[in-house]
């Protein structure tokens, strides 16, 4: 049997029936995996790879970040009608409007690095 590329677009997905027993067991083996990582692997006798851990992020620094990426849309926006409409865009606003962008991240990144 070929060795399947593990970077391969998994479109197909396999449906089994266990037991509430069965499955808890399953995960308890799994340990750290992903239980569709653990089982992937002992079909294919391969050893499984670990499951990379989610981050924790605090919900208001990602707000904000997101508030943000809002904002720098709404410039970016906003220049591309007035270049569409042939405007002259005022390069001071929007200079403005990054500055202010600028600070508000390097707060945001100052308050949260521990």
């Amino acid at each position: 049997m070929s060795k399947p590329n593990p970077r391969a677009l998994r479109s197909k997905a396999i449906h089994i029936r266990c037991s509430d027993a069965e499955l808890a067991e399953w995960r308890r083996k799994a340990g750290p995996y992903s239980l569709s990582e653990y089982l992937r692997r002992q079909l294919d006798n391969a050893p499984a790879t670990k499951r990379r851990s989610v981050p924790e992020v605090d919900s208001r620094l990602l707000a904000s970040v997101a508030r943000a990426g809002n904002n720098l849309n709404q410039i970016a926006r906003a220049m591309n009608a007035d270049r569409r409409q042939r405007h002259r865009i005022t390069a001071i606003a929007v200079l403005t409007e990054l500055v202010v962008i600028d600070r508000t991240l390097r707060g945001l990144l100052k308050d949260h690095i521990r």
